[in-house]
């Protein structure tokens, strides 16, 4: 539950940020999954170029977007930077290529 304090005569004014509705909320979920899988394809550079053009609009005219953008590549930033990967051994690599080469119908 949200109160909303009024400032009284006395008391300072506070800035208050504008709230924007939670891209998490439960409710309205169909939209909320489509805006996050928007926000997938741009990042995957899977979408045409008129529609990253049209989500980049989007982005700037919808604080919900923007925060859903925000939040998806400061994780994928995460991953990408604190996920270590192990290198694959030459042993490993050359009994992969042994393989294909062996596979039946090539």
């Amino acid at each position: 539950m949200n109160f909303i304090l009024k400032p009284t005569a006395d008391a300072p004014v506070r800035h208050q940020k504008k709230r924007y509705k939670s891209i998490y909320s439960m409710r309205d979920h169909q939209p909320n999954q489509e805006m996050f899988q928007r926000v997938n394809l741009y990042l995957d550079r899977a979408m045409s170029q008129e529609d990253e053009v049209n989500f980049r609009q989007d982005m700037s005219a919808n604080p919900s977007i923007t925060e859903a953008f925000n939040h998806e590549q400061s994780f994928r930033d995460l991953l990408k930077n604190s996920v270590n990967r192990r290198k694959a051994s030459p042993a490993l690599i050359q009994s992969i290529k042994d393989n294909i080469r062996k596979a039946p119908g090539m």
